[in-house]
């Protein structure tokens, strides 16, 4: 039987030094370390990424998918990076990095922590895709921002069971994993993500990663996306009862304040599932399967919009356009 009482005390622990917080493999580090330099060329980041040949097909898949920019094939690393950007790159490379740690070092209770590294890439790819589909709006947050910060939303549990198991303790179950507090797990988040040395506006979407009470002021930000996103998982995907309705939530609303989603909120969110998916897919090294992408298609017409593809490859469609005759 796990106690729970352990959850507190390893971030006590973590807070006291006594615990030793996980690095990031080297890849990320050095990745890091080379785009910290102002005066970094592409080719500088080649060496650090050759070293990883795992990470080198992930980067090419998301190079040559439709989820990205993929009309003509990228036949390098080097143009692949130039395609994707830096940004995309490194959200890229940090995902893996976190899959790494804590999921393909992890053997006795691997189903446990598989299934909360999908939970964390399937709101990661939901906050991307909503990111992508609000700039049609005029909306600027960053999709590679969005798809990393969704990427940590259980990055404390993970810790917290990463820790258990490098120390041969009680794992808790599925059951008592959904029942523990979530603001240790967000505390332990905060303090991990500041010790890998992200961005304040990342850390700040783990601290507040279920706190939906409360309407944020200023524009629609990457923490709204992150809790939109959340909420979409949680009450769409896991059929969360102790939540509200989705178009009465404080993220949903604030979008429909900012002008977003209008009366469209259904349309909007099987747009970005469809989009999600195929992101998800192409992380997962499945290049987004035919099947997948036919649904994004499909929802595309259904709803009477352009696909980001065709938005990009025909002269005829704008972003303008497109959200016009989206929210018709």
């Amino acid at each position: 039987m796990w106690r729970s009482g352990i959850q507190f005390k390893v971030y006590q622990d973590i807070l006291a030094g006594k615990i030793k917080l996980p690095n990031l493999p080297d890849t990320s580090m050095k990745l890091r370390h080379t785009l910290a330099n102002p005066n970094f060329r592409v080719k500088d980041l080649l060496p650090p990424l050759h070293a990883n040949p795992e990470i080198v097909s992930v980067i090419m898949q998301a190079a040559n998918s439709t989820a990205f920019y993929g009309s003509r094939p990228s036949s390098d690393l080097n143009s692949a990076i130039i395609r994707l950007g830096t940004t995309s790159v490194t959200s890229i490379v940090l995902t893996h990095s976190m899959e790494t740690t804590f999921v393909k070092r992890s053997m006795p209770s691997r189903h446990v922590i598989r299934t909360l590294w999908q939970q964390n890439m399937r709101i990661g790819t939901l906050s991307s895709a909503i990111a992508s589909r609000i700039a049609d709006y005029g909306v600027r947050v960053d999709p590679d921002m969005a798809l990393l910060a969704g990427s940590m939303y259980h990055v404390g549990t993970l810790m917290l069971l990463s820790y258990l198991q490098n120390h041969k303790l009680a794992m808790p179950s599925a059951e008592e994993i959904e029942e523990m507090p979530s603001q240790i797990s967000s505390n332990i988040g905060v303090v991990l993500a500041k010790h890998w040395q992200m961005e304040e506006e990342v850390v700040n979407c783990i601290r507040h990663r279920d706190q939906f009470e409360e309407l944020t002021a200023g524009p629609f930000n990457l923490l709204d996306v992150f809790q939109f996103a959340t909420l979409i998982h949680r009450i769409k995907d896991k059929n969360d009862l102790s939540l509200p309705p989705l178009e009465k939530t404080v993220p949903v609303k604030k979008a429909a304040l900012h002008g977003i989603l209008g009366e469209s909120l259904d349309h909007f969110v099987t747009l970005v599932d469809a989009k999600a998916n195929l992101l998800l897919s192409t992380l997962s090294g499945h290049g987004g399967s035919q099947s997948t992408q036919s649904a994004v298609s499909s929802a595309a017409t259904r709803y009477g919009v352009a696909t980001e593809q065709e938005t990009k490859t025909s002269s005829k469609v704008t972003p303008i356009s497109a959200a016009r005759r989206y929210c018709a």
